[in-house]
């Protein structure tokens, strides 16, 4: 089940910007993130663009929808990003993933992402 791996994936973000104190490039945790929104929601895969800066003063994520409907996600660093992409999931397309269970046939079902009325931007 494609699901299934949401958990393992975002784990595998965490490892990849760096609990050893080193941190991935921007290229390295954006290809990474991308990989794990096409594990969780293929059928939306393209339509999420993530963006991750060479120098970030703190930490966030920021959404913002392109002209062409997708969602920018723009962040930080990799974990900032999934984390983006999770509140999207949460509050746009009610849908969830956690250790326990998921909710994510929600996400599975839409063609289109729901519009987003105005840019989100957490600290």
């Amino acid at each position: 089940m494609r699901g299934a791996l949401s958990v393992s994936s975002f784990v595998f973000v965490l490892h990849i910007v760096g609990l050893y104190g080193q941190q991935a490039s921007p290229a390295i945790m954006e290809e990474t993130v991308r990989s794990m929104i096409e594990r969780i929601t293929p059928n939306l895969a393209d339509k999420f663009v993530v963006e991750i800066p060479e120098v970030a003063e703190q930490d966030f994520f920021h959404l913002e929808q392109e002209t062409d409907r997708k969602i920018r996600i723009t962040a930080s660093n990799g974990v900032s990003a999934a984390s983006g992409y999770f509140y999207y999931l949460r509050e746009y397309l009610h849908s969830t993933t956690s250790w326990t269970g998921s909710s994510l046939e929600i996400a599975r079902k839409f063609d289109e992402l729901p519009f987003l009325r105005e840019p989100v931007h957490k600290d």
